[in-house]
């Protein structure tokens, strides 16, 4: 028997039915398109899925081919997944994106998370945890920009620019999961793992990922028992997010009054949030007129500005796996975490590189290749 074959063997017989739901739903497929890969009925992989029924060992082979997934990923032997209700992740409200997407993203999420998961199993100190939580009645408009300067003073903020709101977080114990490609259209999504707060987000554009941490960062504080997408959230998340990353006291002081482009490509930078960001606060604190505002978002828009902004900042980009990938590079390697984690090599390659992993840290933990010796044999001299 082949070594492939006898790892099949091996995995086959240590299966979790519950790990069988995470490999569909994280290659974005119902129990109908997977059953159709497997020329199966959506009823047996309802069976397979809640352990009722066993599968044969050529049906195993081909799921594991279909799914294009380490076999060791079906197995509870492997770094644990952490755990998330969909129920628990507070997505945007959003209709137009399929729940599958939405699976989808929490799956790859939980995948990154077990990255933390195995990286703390080899002695790895991540920040722990520095804010607390809201529990108080619900805040009105007002008191959510009280909030905000509140929360910012409880972590040792000034009122002034934050710099990098990735680096930011990450210091006060939250854990940044950067969506790939495939996963793009969600924005972002929030929520508590495993008791671990946690943002996913999309790296589309730089300035927009400032407000998109702070909006989330918000249902952190705020929502962990309100029902996601619920409009009322997404609007004082919103709100948060605009009044923590420009107080009030403070913006006001410096932002232009009229629109001008310069002029606010001159904000934007200072304050490191988006033109239509600073736009919008700028309007709702009363500093721009409703007219004026409205001008600004039509010139934008001829100028084909309102969504591929000039002066874009470089991406507030999580640094925290980098750093620890980095540390580890001398005592583990790409191949051992990839058995231990159930992720084939490639695909966690991908992955880590999503994070902002450097290739450079990826390429010294690879094992090293056996190169072969040519000898050169000198003609015998006459």
């Amino acid at each position: 028997m082949g070594g492939e074959q006898s790892l099949l063997y091996y995995y086959k017989k240590k299966v979790d039915p519950s790990r069988l739901t995470f490999a569909r739903e994280l290659r974005g497929l119902t129990k109908k398109a997977l059953a159709d890969k497997l020329g199966k009925k959506a009823s047996a992989i309802t069976q397979f899925e809640a352990g009722t029924l066993g599968m044969s060992f050529e049906t195993f082979s081909t799921l594991v081919k279909e799914l294009e997934i380490h076999p060791g990923l079906l197995s509870a032997e492997n770094t644990q997944l952490p755990s998330a209700d969909m129920a628990n992740c507070h997505f945007r409200a959003n209709k137009r994106v399929p729940q599958m997407l939405r699976q989808s993203a929490r799956c790859y999420a939980l995948q990154v998370l077990s990255i933390y998961n195995y990286l703390e199993e080899l002695g790895v100190k991540f920040p722990p945890i520095t804010f607390n939580q809201y529990s108080g009645p619900s805040l009105s408009e007002q008191q959510m920009e009280e909030y905000a300067v509140a929360v910012r003073h409880g972590l040792g903020l000034k009122l002034g620019p934050i710099q990098n709101m990735a680096e930011f977080l990450e210091n006060i114990g939250i854990r940044i999961v950067i969506l790939d490609g495939e996963r793009r259209g969600l924005d972002a999504f929030a929520a508590w793992i495993s008791g671990q707060p946690c943002i996913m987000l999309d790296k589309e554009f730089a300035s927009r990922m400032p407000f998109d941490y702070a909006h989330e960062f918000a249902h952190l504080l705020l929502d962990e028992d309100t029902i996601p997408g619920d409009l009322m959230a997404e609007r004082r998340a919103n709100r948060f997010a605009s009044a923590f990353l420009m107080p009030a006291a403070s913006f006001v002081q410096n932002c232009p009054s009229r629109y001008g482009r310069a002029a606010f490509i001159e904000t934007k930078l200072f304050w490191r949030v988006s033109i239509a960001a600073a736009l919008y606060r700028a309007k709702l604190l009363g500093v721009m007129s409703e007219r004026s505002y409205t001008n600004a978002m039509i010139n934008r828009a001829k100028a084909n500005e309102n969504i591929h902004e000039p002066a874009e900042f470089s991406r507030p980009m999580p640094t925290l796996l980098a750093q620890a990938m980095k540390l580890v590079s001398k005592i583990t390697n790409l191949k051992k975490m990839s058995e231990h984690l159930g992720i084939l090599q490639d695909e966690l390659e991908h992955i880590l590189l999503c994070q902002n992993v450097s290739q450079e840290v990826l390429d010294e933990m690879k094992p090293e290749k056996r190169t072969s010796v040519v000898l050169q044999f000198r003609p015998l001299s006459k």
